[in-house]
């Protein structure tokens, strides 16, 4: 039986959702887990919260995912971890999305 992988996000309104990666079949499997990587994240993130914006950043742990081909893995990113997603403002500061 496939693991259904998932990450938690938190939006601006401070409403969770729970993000499935597997119907889109990002992964079923650890290893494909450990290959996502940033871009693959919020390319499926982004679908639920607002598409089109590319202003948007993903924070996990106090650490930006910066670096579209970084694999989650480096980051300590595993099956139900937090993610929360900032918009970018130009001219300094950040809004929590």
């Amino acid at each position: 039986m496939e693991k259904i992988y998932q990450v938690k996000v938190f939006g601006i309104d401070g409403e969770m959702k729970v993000i499935d990666l597997q119907p889109v079949k990002l992964c079923s499997t650890s290893a494909e887990f450990n290959r996502l990587t940033v871009k693959d994240l919020k390319e499926k993130i982004v679908t639920f919260y607002c598409p089109g914006n590319k202003n948007l950043q993903m924070i996990f742990a106090s650490q930006r995912l910066e670096g579209d081909d970084t694999q989650l893995c480096l980051y300590g990113i595993q099956h139900l971890s937090v993610i929360q997603f900032v918009v970018k403002v130009y001219g300094g500061g950040s809004f929590f999305f």
